[in-house]
């Protein structure tokens, strides 16, 4: 049964010209499937579906420009969606644009790996037995990534796309990696588009201790990064944009702030104007003006991420990368061919990205271009990404312990990384994003478990190791009864 309330509760929706208080009718009304400051009238037969009100549906048929800029989402958050779910048995996640038409979000449940489907199933309803606060949508169709197959051994059972021969990395597309998420082989639930590209911005670990982070379209992280507790205005827009920009051949000018949104105080080089935005969109917020006047534009300030006065609007690793670009490109347009002696690798903020390559070696790098230690690989044999490194600086510059390991020679994050540092007695596994993943909490004597066989670490397996630490390891070549309750390694989920 869904809870009963008083006829006189209301409907908060925001226009470009009023703010409108709609009282809903008498009779038994529902809660929308979570809490985003609206209440859902029983009667939606005029519109699109159980998450549309009939006062949002009527703007969005009448073609109300952006009007979801104008409604507030309040109260639903990932964590919200989050629970235990069993393997295969589907699993409740945050979706964006799920309900009031559109422009909020909430939390969905899809079928899993093995469930039930139909060909042509139900339209998404609420959950009928839920009671709580957060109510998710039973979406009824087997989760992205998956299919329903109407012939074989998995007919009309939610089934991969692929085979899985290749093993995981088959499954390239934000929806394969979705799926994959639903039958808990992977750890963590990718954000996607319709297109099934992966959404700008990214989220990893728990709301309290997690990060989001910006991403490509296929899913590479890119410049901009912010602890979940603090990411609620994070879009990603701005990185994502710089980005896709650079890959074109474009000399993006644009300014990103840490988290990968715009900066208020923007230049276009190429044409030589300078304007404020918004800055989660970029939308233009002012007026225009000649780049040797861009400080007295309102959104001027001294606090610029990383603000040199010397240089203008460029920054100190910009200000040698751009015009050298710009000669080059240049130089392209006349059938010629600049050689530079410097291969320079620049953040969306204008600071020195973590990775530089000097003389044959992949180096890390503060944001200012000072070498970070004596972490450096030749030729770039570990896929070097300083990630680790980086944010043990960051941690410390905020006060904040740092409690992963780095490896010794990339300044990634290590493969296993001890829950507490100033007790390394319990491992767990870390991915390259710093994130601990992976079922077990393992002792220190049977950490070697967590590298299984990988021949990137001889040292670290338990080959060396007395039987009965062996006998605790996970082996793919046994049953599956013999490897139960075994400590699996670390490439055993998808990353």
């Amino acid at each position: 049964m869904s809870p009963t309330f008083s006829p006189n509760l209301v409907l908060v929706v925001t226009t470009s010209v009023l703010l409108t208080l709609i009282s809903l009718s008498s009779g038994r009304i529902k809660f929308a499937p979570h809490n985003v400051n609206a209440y859902i009238n029983e009667d939606t037969t005029t519109c699109p579906d159980f998450a549309c009100p009939k006062v949002l549906c009527d703007l969005k048929r009448k073609n109300v420009q952006n009007f979801c800029e104008n409604v507030q989402c309040v109260g639903i958050e990932v964590e919200n969606c989050t629970e235990n779910n069993a393997a295969g048995a589907g699993r409740t996640m945050y979706e964006e644009k799920l309900t009031m038409c559109g422009c909020c979000p909430g939390c969905v449940k899809y079928k899993g790996v093995g469930e039930e489907c139909e060909q042509y199933p139900p339209p998404p309803s609420p959950d009928p037995e839920c009671t709580d606060q957060f109510c998710k949508v039973l979406m009824n169709t087997c989760a992205p990534g998956l299919i329903c197959p109407l012939v074989g051994h998995n007919e009309k059972k939610c089934s991969y796309k692929s085979t899985l021969t290749g093993g995981f990395s088959e499954l390239t597309s934000c929806h394969d990696k979705r799926a994959l998420a639903f039958s808990n082989d992977l750890y963590w639930t990718p954000r996607c588009e319709e297109d099934e590209s992966y959404s700008p911005k990214q989220c990893k670990g728990s709301y309290s201790g997690g990060i989001c982070f910006c991403v490509s379209k296929e899913g590479r992280r890119i410049f901009g990064t912010e602890y979940q507790r603090q990411a609620q205005n994070q879009t990603c827009a701005c990185s994502r944009q710089v980005h896709e920009l650079r890959e074109s051949g474009h000399i993006a000018s644009f300014h990103c702030t840490p988290d990968g949104n715009y900066e208020p105080l923007q230049c276009d080089t190429e044409s030589g104007l300078c304007y404020c935005v918004e800055p989660k969109t970029g939308k233009m917020t002012g007026a225009v003006l000649p780049e040797n006047e861009w400080k007295n534009l309102p959104c001027f300030s001294l606090n610029l991420t990383n603000f040199n006065p010397e240089l203008g609007y460029y920054r100190v690793c910009e200000s040698e990368w751009a015009p050298a670009q710009k000669l080059s490109l240049e130089a392209s347009l006349h059938g010629l061919k600049v050689l530079s002696g410097r291969r320079l690798n620049c953040d969306f903020d204008g600071s020195y990205a973590p990775v530089q390559n000097m003389d044959q070696l992949t180096k890390c790098v503060n944001k200012d271009g000072t070498l970070i230690g004596a972490y450096r690989d030749s030729e770039d044999k570990h896929d070097t990404d300083c990630q680790c490194v980086r944010d043990e600086i960051k941690s410390w510059q905020e006060g904040i312990p740092f409690m992963k390991r780095c490896a010794d020679i990339t300044g990634n994050y290590d493969v296993i990384s001890p829950i507490d540092q100033t007790a390394p007695q319990h491992w767990r596994c870390v991915d390259r994003d710093g994130i601990f993943f992976g079922e077990d909490i393992v002792e220190d004597q049977y950490k070697c478990c967590l590298y299984g066989n990988l021949p990137t670490y001889p040292p670290r397996n338990c080959d060396k190791e007395p039987i009965n630490v062996k006998q605790k390891c996970y082996d793919p070549t046994m049953s599956d009864e013999w490897n139960k309750d075994k400590i699996r390694p670390c490439y055993f989920w998808a990353t």
